[in-house]
């Protein structure tokens, strides 16, 4: 008999360390039932049980590595940060920099920072 989960979403892991996804009201497959207990399944009769239709096709696997670097290694670094206002501090500069290849290590002075990232050649408007 299909099971469906219950109230929460439940995650596992598969044979090959990939990890699944699985929101209320899904079926969820055989191999991944084998890894949840009876509290991650729908009861009969109640919300989310199985003569319930599921429309939404299941989660796809969750790659860790994306939460870590979600940026495109092929983008181009944005542009400079603003001058003045929100965005325009020290910590913005830094990694501006840092981001375009500029050494700012023991600078610590947002404007000796931009000075340093336009000796670089670098754009700072």
């Amino acid at each position: 008999m299909a099971k469906k989960i219950g109230e929460f979403a439940v995650y596992v892991q598969d044979g090959e360390g990939a990890v699944h996804g699985f929101l209320p009201g899904q079926v969820v497959p055989a191999w991944a039932a084998k890894q949840m207990g009876d509290h991650c399944f729908a009861q009969e009769g109640g919300e989310g049980s199985a003569d319930e239709p599921v429309d939404e096709p299941p989660a796809p696997p969750v790659d860790p590595g994306d939460a870590e670097d979600p940026a495109d290694p092929d983008e181009e670094p944005a542009g400079p940060p603003p001058r003045h206002g929100a965005g325009s501090g020290e910590p913005a500069w830094r990694k501006y920099a840092e981001d375009n290849g500029v050494d700012v290590d023991g600078i610590s002075k947002r404007d000796d920072i931009i000075a340093a990232v336009a000796d670089a050649g670098v754009p700072v408007e």
